[in-house]
């Protein structure tokens, strides 16, 4: 028993002896405790990402001279904060508020409804008629008479015995517009342009299609031109196209044009008249971002893909100071001066 005691004594005094090892501390009176700064929580942003404004290019399927213009627009596109949409149609419900510029290659039956839909949305239309004035609407106004003459005097110029024709388009006004001009321009380098070798005739040679038509239609006109010993083409750009472009190449015509043709044309393609597209839409472009709209512009004409073997640069020369006559006025398109 008395063994039993001892060691309940022991174990409450080793008890009292941890309970006075033991102190919590508590905060003496006037201690600041530290703070915790809480963690501000990110708030979700209800404001939506702006969208770039929209620049709309119109080209219909098949358009051969897309490519350079396109690379052009994207350029000016990115310079001022836009983007590029190509589409080969285009109705007023497209053109949405973010739309800024539309680009069309021709005019549309319904561009009317168009200018009048989108009032906001400055309108660039290449043209090679007068359209009705609008404060959103831009014309590239193109002139297929100078166009028509450089082509027929650049015909004559590379021509050997001036046996030279022109396939042109049959719609009016502009079929009637290129062929007078082109009979001017060769005029204006050769006079009565008659040939010495038989069969003597009087050149050019003139033939007229539908736009549509495509190389097996043209075959036939080409045939009967052959019979009079033609060495020289010019293509209207109406008349184009890539298959017909070909054909003529692989019959051994030299062969002028009005737009770039296939890179495998190149070597018996002499050069190509074409207006200066993409140099009239650079001058307008800052207007066109600022909305400042009802302009017409006249792009000049130049002298491109040349093919040295056939239009030296003596024979350039000649070419470029007839281009510089026709924009001074010195010269007009449809009167061939006295020789």
């Amino acid at each position: 028993m008395r063994e039993i005691a001892c060691k309940f004594f022991a174990m409450f005094a080793v008890l009292v002896l941890m309970s006075c090892g033991t102190r919590i501390s508590t905060p003496e009176a006037g201690m600041q405790l530290p703070t915790v700064e809480a963690v501000p929580s990110v708030a979700a942003s209800s404001t939506p990402t702006a969208q770039p404004a929209k620049v709309i290019l119109v080209s219909p399927p098949g358009r051969g001279d897309i490519e350079l213009l396109q690379a052009t627009i994207t350029e000016l596109a990115e310079e001022t904060g836009m983007v590029l949409t190509i589409v080969p149609a285009l109705e007023a419900q497209q053109v949405t508020q973010d739309v800024k510029i539309v680009i069309l290659l021709s005019p549309m039956q319904n561009l009317p409804d168009l200018l009048a839909a989108a009032p906001q949305t400055q309108f660039v239309v290449l043209s090679s008629v007068d359209l009705t004035q609008a404060g959103n609407l831009n014309v590239i106004r193109l002139q297929p008479e100078k166009q028509g003459f450089v082509a027929g005097y650049l015909s004559m110029l590379v021509a050997y015995d001036y046996r030279a024709a022109a396939l042109l388009p049959v719609e009016e006004p502009l079929g009637t517009t290129l062929e007078d001009a082109f009979r001017s321009g060769s005029g204006y380098y050769c006079g009565i342009c008659a040939s010495v070798s038989s069969p003597v005739i009087r050149f050019p040679l003139i033939a007229r299609l539908s736009s549509a038509s495509d190389a097996s239609v043209w075959q036939p006109t080409v045939e009967s031109l052959r019979a009079n010993v033609v060495y020289a083409m010019y293509i209207s750009p109406e008349s184009a196209n890539p298959d017909m472009v070909s054909a003529l190449a692989q019959q051994g015509y030299i062969l002028i044009g009005g737009q770039t043709p296939p890179q495998e044309v190149m070597p018996r393609w002499a050069a190509t008249v074409e207006y200066d597209t993409l140099g009239a839409l650079q001058e307008a472009w800052p207007a066109l971002v600022a909305g400042d709209g009802g302009r017409v512009i006249s792009p000049s004409l130049r002298i491109n893909d040349i093919n040295r073997n056939i239009l030296s640069a003596g024979r350039q020369r000649l070419v470029e100071d007839v281009m510089a006559k026709l924009e001074a006025g010195a010269v007009y398109p449809f009167t061939v001066p006295a020789q």
